[in-house]
């Protein structure tokens, strides 16, 4: 998993003899925190395949990945194909588990926010085939679901009588020309979030030019008899946190998520709230614990989140309150595990409120010395050799001379 900045993780479980630090007292249930859940709920299936046959085309193994990327690090796989299609309201992907959503007929593989967008995912020809429809130049950063509304794509035509769609493209990126001749591995646009889409991912599908249907590429006990890819990966059901961080920013939209929320490390005791988001890949019906830790191992905040079931990538959120909660300054940890599976902490520096200016006085200095201010604020030790316990900061800023001065 990549770092997460300004973050420890957490990804193996821990050992069962492993301590936690010392805690000298836990005070559960004393502040409230509001939790806000965000998911990835992709887009509807493109139109279906307009060409009928009798014959279908033949089922051997001939896609390579459609998308550039690193697994589960670039991009993860969200609702694959739904192997009910002819029943409403019934789930079934290629496992015959729920990874998917209700007439999805294809595969979505998602990035984790705005920033892996611009900074560029090829979406990539699977196998050789030839450019028979693309469209370009609509808005591809969308964050509302419309059936209606349309976005940028790429269709293939490959030699064996099969066709690949390739959906939700980013504006201006397509790099081929309808009638274009593609390799393996030629690169077709970039991922964004175009048509009907709230998240930047790829809507990748293929099927039988021939028979006019669209096909489960995924090999599996209610999926494909024969896999379609030439290396079918494992299947993505696996649980991870993705992202995470602190903000001063109120992260209650999908739009500041995606654009991923300015982080901090340090705040002041004065500061009214802090919100802790992560991005989570696979939630299941779970708890997460929540918890911000002292400087001497006090816990003010302690609170168990439930998570909400996803078959994609999921964005939590909890805000905490900071001013008259947290009033110790020093180093705090906030910290957020689920179960032995996957953790993240955060250090947190909470510096005293340096108050504000309370005088301002000129003074003369010493003979053949210039005026000077003299400020003092609250709050701040003077460094420069004040009586001990002086907690008032004074700085001599020198003043210009008054016109026919002898000073």
């Amino acid at each position: 998993m990549r770092s997460i900045p300004g973050s420890r993780t957490r990804i193996a479980a821990r050992g069962r003899n492993e301590s936690g630090p010392a805690r000298s007292k836990r005070l559960r249930g004393v502040v409230t925190i509001s939790v806000l859940l965000f998911s990835a709920c992709d887009s509807s299936p493109s139109a279906p395949i307009e060409n009928e046959g009798e014959e279908s085309a033949e089922d051997v193994a001939f896609l390579r990945t459609p998308i550039g990327g690193v697994l589960n690090r670039d991009i993860f796989y969200g609702a694959l194909f739904d192997d009910d299609l002819a029943t409403e309201g019934v789930l079934r992907d290629y496992q015959c588990l729920v990874k998917t959503r209700d007439g999805h007929r294809g595969t979505d593989i998602l990035l984790p926010d705005f920033r892996a967008m611009d900074a560029g995912v090829a979406v990539l020809a699977p196998a050789p085939g030839r450019v028979i429809d693309v469209q370009d130049g609509l808005p591809d950063r969308n964050v509302t679901l419309d059936p209606e509304r349309p976005g940028n794509g790429v269709v293939l035509e490959h030699p064996n009588g099969f066709v690949s769609i390739f959906l939700h493209l980013r504006r201006n990126s397509v790099a081929v020309e309808v009638g274009d001749e593609v390799a393996t591995g030629d690169t077709l646009g970039f991922v964004g979030s175009s048509g009907n889409s709230n998240w930047p991912h790829l809507h990748f599908e293929t099927g039988s030019l021939d028979a006019g249907e669209v096909r489960d590429p995924w090999e599996g006990p209610c999926g494909a008899e024969v896999s379609l890819w030439e290396d079918q990966l494992p299947y993505q059901i696996g649980f991870r946190l993705v992202d995470a961080g602190l903000t001063t920013a109120s992260p209650g939209d999908r739009t500041t998520l995606l654009n991923r929320p300015p982080t901090v490390d340090s705040v002041a005791v004065t500061q009214d709230r802090l919100a802790f988001w992560t991005i989570l890949h696979n939630p299941r019906n779970q708890l997460a614990d929540f918890e911000v830790v002292g400087p001497d191992g006090e816990i003010p905040i302690s609170n168990r989140v439930a998570l909400q079931p996803s078959f994609s990538l999921n964005f939590t959120i909890v805000s905490f309150p900071v001013a008259g909660v947290l009033t110790t300054p020093g180093r705090w940890t906030v910290r957020f595990s689920v179960g032995e599976e996957v953790g993240v902490e955060f250090d947190l520096h909470l510096v005293a409120d340096p108050g504000e200016p309370t005088s301002l006085s000129v003074r003369e200095g010493n003979p053949g010395e210039a005026p000077a201010a003299a400020i003092q604020v609250d709050g701040w030790t003077a460094s420069d050799g004040p009586s001990a316990g002086d907690r008032s900061l004074r700085i001599r800023i020198p003043m210009p001379r008054s016109p026919g001065s002898s000073r």
